[in-house]
């Protein structure tokens, strides 16, 4: 059997409410030669009926189940393993590609052998189907290696990279796992590159919630940053020393006030982030703090307005 261009691999956990309109989004793709490895993980909705159903009427669904959730970085390597295509194209479960997206990826690729990584932007949608933003991109399509190193720039599910079997998602990761990945092919001298091009929409909150998730989600970006440079620099691989119970111990102590600061602003709690604020300025002496300093005994009301008019202007 002929293997296919493309391995589109995706984990599912309980997405019954969007994994239809993820695989029809595959199935309608402008490109065609395509395989689906998709790795149920211990779901206990309707998402393994719906898989099901679909791999029943198209053969090209390569469907496999966890008998109990693994969680994602396990269940994703288990389908990179399965891959057979020559690039893998990473979808998750609730996001919804452009029908021009594997065709407009592949092309790329195909045309820069020096890029091993490709990704594109994205627009954001509130639940109620509202544009609230776009994700980070570039004037022109090209190399944003560099740019990785302090930043992830790269929207998930729109990557596409060359099948050498080199790279897995780590579980030490639970919160930035797909950052790491795209670090480990950095640190080896891989090129990542950005086409220019929408070619997904994915639903997000409408207001960014500085919760305990996004915290870890920040710290594990920064520890991401941390093994990256040990390795790249200094020629070490420190990621089976790590301690990923306590991500404090790999973050700057402004970052740490930063994201504290920013729970409790967002939270309401407008006095204990004035407190915060105060050693955070000491730290830090950018603008941006004052403006939330001020702000703080306004009740974040300024903050408010603000984005009120940038999403009416600009959306």
């Amino acid at each position: 059997m002929k293997k296919p261009k493309i391995s589109v691999v995706m984990a599912v956990y309980n997405d019954e409410d969007s994994v239809g309109r993820v695989l029809d989004g595959i199935i309608n793709q402008t490109f065609q030669d395509w395989e689906f490895v998709i790795v149920n993980d211990g779901s206990d909705d309707r998402t393994p009926e719906i898989l099901e159903e679909y791999a029943k009427k198209d053969k090209r669904i390569r469907l496999f189940h966890n008998k109990k959730n693994m969680e994602r970085c396990f269940s994703r390597n288990r389908a990179m393993k399965e891959a057979k295509g020559e690039y893998i194209a990473i979808n998750d479960g609730d996001d919804i590609p452009f029908p021009e997206r594997l065709e407009k990826e592949v092309k790329y690729l195909d045309k820069h052998p020096e890029c091993y990584l490709v990704s594109a932007r994205a627009y954001l949608e509130d639940d109620e189907g509202n544009k609230i933003g776009e994700s980070w991109g570039p004037k022109e399509e090209g190399d944003i290696t560099k740019e990785l190193e302090e930043q992830n720039r790269v929207v998930h599910s729109l990557i596409m990279f060359r099948n050498t079997g080199e790279y897995q998602y780590r579980d030490k990761f639970l919160y930035a796992q797909d950052y790491d990945l795209i670090l480990q092919m950095v640190a080896d001298g891989k090129e990542v590159h950005m086409i220019k091009d929408f070619l997904l929409t994915y639903t997000t909150r409408k207001d960014l919630l500085y919760d305990d998730y996004l915290i870890r989600q920040t710290y594990s970006a920064e520890l991401a940053r941390y093994i990256f440079r040990k390795k790249k620099y200094e020629g070490k691989d420190v990621y089976e020393d790590i301690d990923e119970k306590n991500l404090e111990k790999y973050v700057p102590k402004q970052l740490i006030l930063e994201m504290n600061m920013k729970k409790e602003f967002f939270s309401g709690n407008f006095k204990e982030a004035r407190n915060i604020l105060k050693d955070l300025m000491k730290e830090d002496r950018k603008s941006i703090w004052k403006y939330f300093y001020i702000d703080s005994f306004l009740r974040g009301n300024i903050h408010k307005t603000l984005k009120f008019l940038k999403r009416k202007i600009l959306y």
